[in-house]
């Protein structure tokens, strides 16, 4: 089927395209958030999924939330990670990654 021949060959182009960071497992005590939050996800489900993580400025939750990202979206059609950043009261900030 040439539109199955089509996706196959976007996927593979989408896989060389995007380079995922491999740089958190030099976090000590990563792995212990991301296994808990995988659990929590319900991988199981045919559902969609959506993670938010709420807490003080620069305790790692951007980190953690990558981390999970890069171990998990290979195993979704369809993967975003959106990262938002609240930097002044009145100045929201979006970011987006395939």
């Amino acid at each position: 089927n040439e539109a199955i021949m089509i996706e196959d060959i976007a996927k593979d182009i989408l896989d060389k395209l995007i380079i995922k960071s491999d740089c958190f497992g030099e976090f000590v005590g990563i792995e212990a958030h991301i296994d808990a939050m995988s659990s929590i996800l319900c991988m199981e489900s045919k559902e969609v999924r959506m993670v938010g993580i709420l807490g003080a400025s620069g305790i790692g939750k951007t980190t953690i939330a990558r981390a999970l990202y890069n171990k998990l979206s290979s195993q979704f059609p369809f993967h975003a990670f959106m990262a938002f950043e609240i930097s002044k009261r009145d100045n929201y900030g979006m970011k987006l990654s395939w």
